[in-house]
Order: structure tokens, then sequence, then C-alpha cells
């Protein structure tokens, strides 16, 4: 298999602030650093602030 597998398991009591009824998404964002590949970025790069900007992240919806 090439390539990358992100997987998750988080419980609700784990996201601090996270209230599924009022919003039920999460921002998201990955920044990888392969030492083969290089850098990946899920939408902008280094040249943006990502990490201090949730504005540029994406949305995750989380189901049940």
């Amino acid at each position: 298999m090439d390539g990358y597998v992100l997987e998750a398991w988080l419980s609700s009591d784990q996201l601090t602030g996270y209230n599924p009824e009022a919003n039920p998404s999460l921002g998201f964002y990955y920044y990888l650093r392969d030492n083969e590949l290089g850098e990946q970025f899920l939408t902008v790069g280094q040249e943006y602030p990502f990490v201090h900007d949730p504005s540029l992240w994406t949305s995750l919806e989380l189901a049940r």
C-alpha cells in the first residue's frame, strides 16, 4: 500500500467545548513532513499562518 492512513477515535468528552447539538463540525488541518517526499499541506502552505488562523482549516462533520 502506498500513501498514508490516518485514523483517530476520540470520545466527545476529550474534545473540550465540543457540543454536537449546537455545532456538529470541527475544524481540521494537517501538515505532514515526510523525510522522503517532503512537506504536504491540507490546503495552504507555510506562507499562511494556518497554525494560528482556523479560518484556513477545513471542517469535519462527526457522525455517531
